[in-house]
């Protein structure tokens, strides 16, 4: 017989002050943390939880840091490993450019600079040597962070920004059948 080990958990009430996008104005959090920590800690920490689920879901999506083919599991940890260090690249992309914009308020998007990044790469590999990026080697880390704001002001920011999405038109109600099940076009059409 199978004995189960029960598994402490405390549940922490959030109240918004402000609905999600679900209208949802309390949220319940399950946590197996210790009880040293308080509910007012989970409770800060829990906005950076999505912010880490973001990233996992950016990597997987914009970089392919998921590959299901590959059939060693050193070959996929080396992609994800790899999917990572370009995440952290395209975050410094994108910090840099809002940071050397600072009255723009639209959000840069990863989709964006990422598709840019994968496309025009080939380009620079063709026209640059090794030696042509000797120079940016040589900077501190400090000179680096100022070369890249000034080159960040020079990008067109529009084309980096999240686009909203247009609101959809409600769909204008069906009139009733008299039919329970399927109704034909032709059949709705000659009844007008």
């Amino acid at each position: 017989m199978e004995t189960r080990e029960q598994l402490p958990l405390r549940r922490i009430e959030l109240r918004l002050t402000t609905p999600t996008r679900d209208g949802d104005t309390v949220l319940g959090l399950l946590t197996n943390l210790p009880p040293e920590i308080s509910a007012v800690q989970i409770a800060n920490a829990y906005p950076k939880r999505w912010q880490i689920e973001t990233a996992f879901q950016e990597i997987e999506g914009l970089l392919s840091g998921e590959i299901n083919t590959l059939g060693y599991p050193e070959a996929a940890l080396f992609s994800l490993s790899c999917a990572y260090v370009a995440f952290n690249l395209l975050q410094c992309i994108r910090l840099t450019l809002e940071a050397s914009h600072p009255e723009r308020t639209e959000k840069i998007s990863l989709y964006y600079i990422a598709d840019d990044v994968s496309h025009t790469w080939r380009g620079l590999d063709a026209v640059l040597s090794d030696a042509d990026w000797e120079y940016f080697r040589t900077l501190s880390p400090k000179e680096l962070s100022i070369l890249l704001k000034v080159l960040a002001m020079l990008v067109p920011y529009r084309k980096y920004t999240k686009r909203r999405t247009c609101s959809k038109k409600t769909p204008t109600p069906r009139p009733p059948t008299k039919r329970i099940g399927h109704a034909s076009t032709a059949q709705l059409l000659n009844k007008t």
